[in-house]
């Protein structure tokens, strides 16, 4: 994932371009004294961060994801043609 720095003078003063910075880097790191201190992040990673933590957090979907995992790892999978015919019997 890329990444961009910027010292937090430089963002304060790039504060209404920082959007289209994020384009390029979907994470932005704001420094003070050249340390790390906060990140401005582009909403479509936010999104997803958040999301992924309602799964995390979820167990019942965090058992439907790992017996996912243990499907795909033992070849228990469908053609997605065959599930498509499938389907259209339903």
């Amino acid at each position: 994932m890329v990444t961009g720095t910027l010292d937090i003078t430089e963002a304060r003063t790039k504060f209404t371009t920082l959007d289209t910075t994020l384009r390029d880097s979907p994470v932005i790191w704001i420094t003070r004294h050249n340390k790390r201190a906060f990140a401005v992040v582009g909403h479509e990673l936010m999104e997803a961060l958040l999301e992924t933590l309602e799964v995390l957090n979820d167990p019942d979907s965090m058992r439907l994801l790992q017996q996912s995992i243990q499907d795909i790892r033992a070849g228990n999978l469908i053609a997605h043609d065959d599930l498509k015919k499938d389907m259209e019997t339903w």
